[in-house]
């Protein structure tokens, strides 16, 4: 038995299986090199006699904070066989994957993980588990939805419309664009962060990747206008009747309100639209913002407790930032769930 890292080529048809039986059925090749084909990546295993018994995936993406990059390595892709339970593999293939993540220059190893407490007291990771959340706002009822449930959204939706009408949507215009070719338009959104904001590198190769080669979600982009000037930028997807915020960036925290109803009316436009959600870092002063707004829509907010984050600063100017401070939202995941 033997801890090794894999190298991912057209012949790593072994990790694929492995991954597609253990953790995801529709794993495919394209799903491998989208996640991993960056030579700071890397999968390491527990192999024995040519048989995979457990993974763990690091996977580069590049953050900034205060403007500056950050060399950062996702956890993902963690399984070990049941057969290796207790026995001490898995905290050896885990130290030996932060290594090697190490060794690529890794300032911070983060991840999302319902077993927290694991990755605190095995792995001397730090955690948080009160950190993400996610509002669900109910707009229209499914034809789906029956009996009891089927009155509730009634209700809500109409609940909803009223809580709409006392906010103005005057001078404010939306419009789709198409944000590979405009994609300097965030870094407008930079002057609202501070000095100890953790976010993604929106100029980035490996953030770019992430977010336009998904073979998982197709992103659509929204930018907001108030009397012709960019106020907000919407970055979503449509599934199974929901329309999912990913990432929603603004400049005026008092223009907010008009710029949430906007982004609403606009989601209602859309064919069959049920749900508006939004996941992401509650704690963050600049997505809170939106928390409120969505809640004073009447929208649910709920802790996802399966989504704890667990990160490990290697680099000691991120030592000492509050994981409030991380800019946490959809885009951090990698769309299987979110």
């Amino acid at each position: 038995m033997e801890t090794i890292k894999l190298k991912i080529n057209e012949n790593s048809n072994n990790i694929i299986d492995y991954i597609s039986q253990t953790r995801n059925r529709s794993y495919k090749k394209k799903y491998l090199f989208w996640q991993y084909k960056h030579p700071k990546s890397l999968i390491c295993c527990i192999q024995k006699d040519d048989q995979i018994l457990g993974s763990q995936g690091m996977i580069f993406t590049e953050l900034k904070l205060a403007q500056k990059s950050i060399i950062s390595h996702k956890s993902e892709t963690t399984f070990v066989d049941d057969s290796l339970r207790g026995k001490g593999q898995f905290e050896r293939l885990y130290e030996y994957s932060v290594n090697e993540a190490i060794l690529e220059e890794s300032q911070l190893i983060w991840g999302f993980t319902a077993l927290g407490t694991l990755w605190e007291k095995k792995l001397h990771f730090k955690c948080n588990k009160e950190l993400i959340f996610e509002a669900n706002l109910i707009v229209n009822q499914s034809n789906s939805i029956q009996g009891l449930k089927r009155v509730y959204y009634f209700f809500k939706g109409v609940q909803n419309r009223l809580k709409r009408l006392v906010i103005s949507e005057k001078n404010l215009t939306i419009e789709k664009f198409n944000l590979s070719n405009e994609i300097s338009v965030l870094k407008q959104f930079e002057s609202t962060l501070s000095e100890k904001t953790v976010s993604l590198d929106y100029q980035s190769e490996t953030v770019k990747n992430r977010i336009f080669n998904s073979p998982v979600i197709s992103y659509h982009y929204l930018r907001i206008h108030f009397l012709g000037n960019l106020e907000a930028v919407v970055i979503y997807h449509i599934a199974k009747n929901q329309f999912i915020i990913s990432e929603f960036l603004y400049l005026d925290q008092d223009k907010l309100p008009s710029v949430v109803k906007k982004v609403i009316s606009y989601s209602l436009a859309q064919k069959n639209i049920t749900n508006i959600r939004f996941w992401g870092n509650k704690k963050n002063e600049h997505y809170c913002a939106i928390f409120d707004n969505l809640s004073k829509f009447g929208s649910n907010i709920i802790p996802v407790h399966n989504m704890q984050l667990v990160y490990k600063p290697i680099d000691e100017n991120l030592m000492e930032i509050d994981p409030s401070n991380y800019m946490i939202n959809g885009l951090w995941t990698e769309g299987f769930t979110y």
